[in-house]
Order: structure tokens, then sequence, then C-alpha cells
């Protein structure tokens, strides 16, 4: 599969990478049926057997990928795993400076000092997350970081099991009964991903908080951006992409190509902006039910845009200019959710229907409404808001399970992001940027006649990105202007 990479870059934790394909428009196989997301019964100790138990010469550790053809196993899974994926060294950096000054600084009467390779809110996520009653017994899991059983899933049930033939012909579901993940499908893998990306309250089986909150930004952390298209793009991959997102093999050829479908850019940045907003949306609903039993504080600056307070001191004209028509945020007020949902009504664009698009944006309004209106929003009307909008968001995610998109689609797509006009930050640039740049690759795959209107939106691309580059020793975009990505502007 080639993976020549095109405009790669890194600005505030977000890489993008748009990557060359073969395209082929044979159809594509139908998407895998999403199992439940958990074992039938509690997870012990014994059902984790860490990462080792994947690096066999003859299972996942091979140095070189397999030339068997026949087989989508690759046989070097952990090898690229453990040197060549940052994965493998979340639980390192635990040690380094930064993230001890972190865990000092949110020392306080109420919970003493603990060194941050040992505190249970950087473990969550910095190591494969398992349920608090079992993380002590299996601390040297720890030295994984986000090992194989982060995403794949508690392997002690089916770890001999996924070495017989019978294997591959089990039914998803079946194999979710036994512990097993199924990050084949792409709504199961973004949401597997925003557990730690994004945040998670309430996580099945037991597993700790997963939250980055504004105290632990303000201590040093750094901000989450996730966007999924870009991750999976910058991601060493270890595997071969099936079913809806595979090519397919030539004229009934049993041999798996490894090679993405043309439109798989383009449908990750759509499901993945979804998947997003339902966590984040879910995040929101605890974080409103804590607030509002007082055990939390409220409102939680995390999902508001960070650089309308942290910003550089000097006067910028266009932070007075008049807001776009439809932007209800507070005069004086960061705005909610500048970078979750920058570009969500594109993502919706691409749903498979209106009927199923328009309850997720009816509810979302409510929920911006309410956070948006008031410096303290009522935290119970928005636990309420909340849950609906994400209840709505979950209904799009499974909608786009199947989905495939057209040259005509992402066309179109591309028409309706690729406007600067009412950007109005930093963070919608940057989602939008991203968003056009998934969009373009997968257009330029299934339609290569557009080439050179293709190649066109390429330099575009490439003359915005170092604007959303932060300056040198920064965490914050400067003196970013907004305005001067918009038509007629000097760039």
């Amino acid at each position: 599969m080639n993976r020549a990479r095109w405009g790669a870059f890194l600005v505030a934790g977000v890489g993008l990478a748009a990557l060359t394909r073969a395209q082929d428009p044979a159809a594509m196989p139908p998407a895998l049926p999403l199992p439940s997301p958990a074992p039938a019964s509690p997870l012990a100790i014994g059902d984790y057997r860490g990462a080792g138990s994947c690096s066999a010469t003859a299972c996942h550790g091979s140095i070189r990928p397999s030339a068997a053809m026949l087989s989508p196993v690759l046989r070097n899974e952990h090898t690229t795993w453990l040197s060549d994926d940052a994965h493998a060294r979340a639980y390192s950096v635990l040690f380094n400076q930064r993230s001890e000054g972190i865990a000092r600084s949110l020392a306080s009467s109420a919970r003493p000092y603990k060194s941050a390779h040992l505190d249970e809110r950087c473990l969550a996520c910095h190591a494969t997350p398992r349920p608090s009653a079992v993380l002590e017994q299996t601390h040297w899991m720890d030295a994984d970081g986000v090992g194989c059983e982060a995403c794949h899933g508690a392997s002690g049930r089916w770890l001999s099991e996924h070495t017989t033939p019978g294997w591959r012909d089990l039914a998803p579901e079946r194999k979710a009964e036994l512990g097993m993940a199924n990050v084949t499908a792409l709504p199961a893998r973004a949401r597997q991903c925003a557990g730690c990306h994004v945040g998670d309250h309430e996580a099945p089986g037991g597993i700790p908080v997963r939250d980055v909150n504004h105290d632990l930004i303000a201590a040093g952390h750094p901000r989450l951006n996730f966007e999924l298209s870009a991750f999976l793009a910058n991601m060493p991959t270890h595997w071969v992409e099936k079913g809806n997102n595979g090519e397919p093999p030539a004229g009934g050829d049993l041999r798996p190509t490894r090679a993405m479908a043309p439109d798989f850019s383009a449908r990750a940045w759509a499901l993945g902006e979804l998947a997003t907003a339902e966590s984040a949306l879910r995040l929101l609903e605890s974080r409103a039910k804590k607030a509002d039993q007082k055990t939390a504080p409220w409102p939680e600056f995390t999902e508001s845009g960070c650089f309308s307070c942290h910003h550089d001191l000097r006067d910028q004209a266009w932070r007075r200019l008049p807001r776009p028509a439809g932007d209800d945020a507070m005069v004086g007020a960061p705005r909610w959710g500048s970078w979750l949902f920058a570009e969500i009504d594109g993502a919706l664009a691409a749903t498979v229907d209106p009927a199923v698009s328009r309850p997720f944006a009816e509810a979302l309004k409510k929920v911006r409404a309410l956070m948006n209106g008031s410096t303290a929003p009522d935290a119970r009307a928005v636990a309420t808001a909340a849950k609906d909008a994400a209840e709505a968001a979950r209904r799009c995610v499974d909608a786009m399970a199947g989905k495939r998109l057209s040259a005509n689609e992402v066309s179109r797509l591309i028409d309706r992001i690729d406007t600067w006009t009412g950007v109005n930050g930093w963070d919608e640039a940057t989602q939008r940027y991203l968003a056009l740049a998934a969009l373009r690759q997968s257009w330029a795959e299934l339609d290569p006649s557009r080439k050179a209107d293709q190649d066109g939106l390429a330099r575009k691309l490439e003359e915005i990105r170092p604007r959303l580059q932060f300056p040198a020793g920064l965490d914050s975009p400067g003196l970013f202007d907004p305005t001067r990505l918009r038509p007629g502007s000097s760039r």
C-alpha cells in the first residue's frame, strides 16, 4: 500500500498527512456489523495479558510484514506499534519534567501530591485503560503504554481462540462477548479513540474517569484537539483496512489488496466529526450532572475556545469586528464548542438521510444556546439537552457506518466548506483546513479528471498551513488573524 505523504504538519497536537492511494471504482463490500462494546461479565486480573503476549515472531512480532498474501495478518503489528507508534511511549512521558510539574501543580490539601506515573488520572489514558479494581494488581502493564488491549480489548478470553482456523469466521458479536473490540468498523474505532482523545466519564467495566479538564490544562497538560482523519493519516498503520474501508480484490482474487478505499479519508473525517461530537456531548452530560450535584466545577472551560482568552494582549482589530450572523456567544465570553463543533454542519451534510441528521442539528442548537447564553448555564438543563443531543449524534454515527461517498458528494462538501468568510478563530480555521485536506485526498482518488481543481485546492491549503502553526516556543497561535484567510485578503 502506497502511503506517500503530502504536506504533513504538526500543530497544537494535531497532525495531518494526506495519503495517496490507487483508485478502484469497484463496489465495496458492506460494512461489518457493530458488536456490543464490552464482554458479558466484569473484567478481572486474568483477562489482561499485556502487549508482550502478542510479540512472538510467529504471531505479531516479526521484523517484516508477512509475505503470505492470503492472510490479512501482517505478523509485524507488535513490532510496528513498539518501534513507531507514540502510544507505546505514552507511559514513559509520565516520568518527564513536564508531567511531574503537572502532578505537583494539581496537588492540594484535599488531594496530596502523587507522581504522575502513579496517578490514576494519568494512567487512565497513558496506559491501557483498565478497571480501577485491577489497576494496581496489573501495574506491570503500565510500562506497555497504550498497548494492544487498549484498542482490541482485554485478551485473556480470546487470546488462544483467535489463533484457531475458525476464528476469522466467527461473528463480530461472538468476538465481542469474549472481549475483542471490533475496531475494523470506523464508528467503533472512532469511539474507541475518543475515550482518551476526547474523554469519558462513564466507560463500561469500571474504567477510571478519563478527563483532561481545565484544571489539568492550567497545570500544563496539552489541550486535546482530536480529529480522526488526521490522526489515522499519521498513525504508523499495523493493520489492513477491510470491509467497507478497503480496496476490493480484483477479478475474484482472494488476496487482500492492503489498500484503503478511495473515499476513506473523507468518510473518516465526516464520521470522526460525528463520533467526536457524540463523545463530547456524553462528557458534557456527565460534567453537568456532577456540577448539579456540587461535586465538580462549572462551567467546564475546556470545551470553550481557549484562544478567546489566551492570546496576545496587543490589540487585534479582527476581534472587534461584528460577529457573523447566527453566532450566539455572549460578547466577552469564550465561544463554547469552538473546536468540537466547528465543522459539524459539513459532517451532517454527508450523512445518509436528513431525517437522521436534522434532529441532531436541532438538539445541538439547544445545547449551544444554553452554553453560550450564560456565563453560568443551568447544569441540570444542560445535562438533559446534552443527553438528547448525544443520542441524536449516535444515530448519525450509526447511519454513517455503511455509507460510501461518491466523487460528486465529496466535491459538494468541499464547495460547502471551502469558504473562509465566517471563520472567526484559530479553532474554526484549523478544523476547516483538516476537513478540506481529508476531502481533497478522497476527491483526487475518486475523480482524477478534476486534477487541476484538486491541485489548486492543495496549493491553497499549503498557503494556509503556515498561518495555523504556532510560533516557536508558544502553545497558542500568537497573532493569528482569521480575516487574512478570507477572499481578497493578502495572505
